[in-house]
């Protein structure tokens, strides 16, 4: 109880349950934390340590197409004040399906990775 869906197997050792929860204690965001060990949790120490780079936020759904844009603005070249998301090509763009587009690119070729949570989030990494 208070792991966030953390699973402690039986043979766990009192040294990596205090672990484990410490780092679950200070976490901004646990159910992040518990996602990003759940992929490899084989030296706790140095996962925890590498969480708060690794961690890029979270996809609420319906929110696609900010994320997607943000994404945009964020790894362009180009003027400082952004593009106008209500001039063309952009209000042409289907954007819930380039960011599903992207989060695929992302995983594939650049070593990101996207976990779904039981509410609907997507938790966003890159290692």
């Amino acid at each position: 109880e208070g792991f966030h869906g953390y699973l402690l197997h039986e043979y766990t050792s009192l040294d990596r349950v205090a672990l484990i929860g410490a780092a679950i204690d200070d976490a901004d965001d646990p159910d992040a934390l518990i996602a990003w060990l759940a992929m490899d949790d084989s030296d706790i120490e140095d996962r925890v340590a590498e969480f708060a780079d690794a961690y890029q936020g979270r996809i609420s759904p319906g929110s696609e197409r900010e994320w997607a844009q943000q994404w945009l603005d964020d790894t362009r070249d180009g003027p400082d004040d952004g593009p106008d998301y209500s001039e063309w090509p952009f209000y042409c763009i289907d954007w819930e399906h380039a960011a599903k587009a992207l989060q695929l690119e992302l995983s594939c070729n650049s070593g990101w990775s996207f976990v779904e949570t039981a509410g609907g989030d997507t938790i966003i990494f890159n290692r």
